[in-house]
């Protein structure tokens, strides 16, 4: 197993991903050539134990605790964090970032728009390998404890995001981020889509249900994919463990709720097969559900898709 760095895959993977090295990942974007440079000198270096000869680039300027590694083009992020899973090259804390995607995505399976010099990562959290009857009741809501995470990261670099239920962020009520969450084998991946420089325009969603989307830079100067992400595995672990070892599940989701999206307000609900209604988002239930005021009774929904009036 390597120990904690960057790495770059240097060779092609089951289909599945495309290797990249250090001048192609600085080709792929200004913000990626950004994060090369700063984090060099890079080392081309074998995989241990590897009967193939495969190779990867290390990153002499990464001083972080967990791998982190990355790929060149992806069918996702996912897929590449489960194929390393099986070959035992991941344990939980460590990520995958893909410079670009074929096959991402969304809520409802839709497919997420993915060229490079966005973020399209997948983490791996440790809810398979835990006893904890507490770390255990956070499990139902990994998708708003990744959206507490990212809000937090963000908040402390003086962005503030609202976090749509069940798993977006928002930026002035435009969808800056998604997260999707997968339990495979036992294993839980965490996967986020961040749009750092480009966003899909609004004719390109087809769906008018969904809220338009928006990115932080478009000049792609001020973010870059492997600064924020780094950012995001060091600070995230940490506040992860704060809050699943130390907060009660429900005072978590009651400071949940102050960054919600629409507290307190009229929204539109779309359930599957179900024609969409009126309602009044009142807060987060102790299971994760969403509660509703509806008609005057309030109801907890688990599923759908929601934007305000």
């Amino acid at each position: 197993m390597l120990k904690s760095g960057i790495y770059l895959m240097d060779y092609d993977g089951q289909e599945v991903f495309s290797g990249i090295d250090p001048e192609s990942l600085s080709g792929a974007h200004p913000g990626w050539s950004r994060d090369v440079s700063a984090l060099g000198p890079w080392d081309r270096i074998p995989l241990p134990e590897n009967k193939k000869g495969q190779r990867v680039w290390s990153a002499g300027g990464y001083k972080g605790s967990s791998p982190i590694w990355i790929t060149g083009t992806a069918t996702s992020s996912m897929d590449v964090a489960r194929l390393l899973i099986r070959q035992n090259l991941m344990t939980p804390w460590s990520s995958v970032l893909a410079v670009r995607q074929t096959a991402g995505r969304g809520q409802r399976q839709r497919q997420w728009i993915s060229p490079s010099g966005n973020i399209y990562g997948t983490w791996f959290w440790p809810f398979n390998k835990t006893s904890n009857e507490n770390l255990a009741r956070y499990k139902p809501m990994a998708s708003l404890l990744a959206g507490d995470i990212l809000s937090s990261i963000f908040l402390d670099m003086g962005i503030d995001l609202r976090i749509k239920w069940p798993n977006d962020l928002l930026l002035d009520n435009r969808k800056l981020c998604g997260i999707l969450v997968e339990d495979r084998g036992g294993h839980l991946l965490v996967g986020m889509g961040i749009n750092l420089v480009t966003a899909p325009e609004k004719t390109s969603l087809r769906d008018e249900f969904v809220l338009p989307a928006t990115c932080l830079d478009s000049g792609g100067t001020a973010f870059t994919p492997l600064a924020i992400w780094s950012k995001l595995m060091e600070s995230g672990k940490k506040r992860f463990e704060d809050i699943t070892q130390t907060m009660d599940p429900d005072f978590f989701l009651e400071q949940l709720e102050t960054r919600m999206a629409w507290v307190g307000t009229g929204i539109l609900i779309r359930e599957e097969g179900k024609t969409p209604f009126e309602a009044r988002l009142s807060g987060i239930a102790a299971d994760g559900g969403l509660k509703i005021l509806r008609n005057g009774k309030r109801e907890v929904i688990y599923s759908g898709t929601i934007r305000p009036l």
